[in-house]
């Protein structure tokens, strides 16, 4: 029985026995970081994609502001039109980009802000569409402004 075994016996199970546990919880330690890694990668692999197209979505629409100005600046009717094609590009390439966007939000509070974005941008958009659209038309109908 365990009293017939020598104390030297005795402490290397007893001892053997703690260095098969703390090697088994090891392991499963070990194993629990690679998950958490893995779900950990896996969520800032979707938050940077997001950030790409919000950042790509960004780049077009300041690309956009600058044409406009441009638009102001420029006396050639041929160039303001080709600059005003450029500009609808801009912004279709931009509404492409909300919308991919928009599939991409998990959260109800990413889907309430993204929806304040899309719900500030209506009118910036209507601004330089629809009054651009009749100053072009009348510009170039009876050419520049004195």
């Amino acid at each position: 029985m365990a009293s017939d075994r020598p104390i030297r016996t005795r402490l290397a199970l007893a001892f053997g026995s703690l260095l098969i546990i703390l090697i088994g919880v090891g392991c499963l330690a070990i194993l629990q970081m690679k998950q958490a890694r893995s779900r950990l990668q896996e969520i800032a692999d979707r938050q940077v994609a997001k950030a790409q197209l919000v950042q790509e979505a960004l780049r077009y629409s300041n690309s956009s502001s600058q044409i406009t100005l441009q638009i102001f600046m420029v006396q050639d009717a041929n160039e303001i039109a080709s600059l005003m094609a450029k500009r609808a590009e801009y912004s279709s390439r931009v509404t492409n980009l909300i919308a991919a966007i928009d599939e991409k939000l998990e959260s109800n509070r990413e889907q309430e802000l993204f929806h304040e974005v899309r719900v500030a941008r209506e009118p910036y958009v209507a601004s330089y569409t629809k009054p651009s659209t009749f100053w072009f038309r009348t510009w170039s109908l009876s050419g520049p402004a004195p």
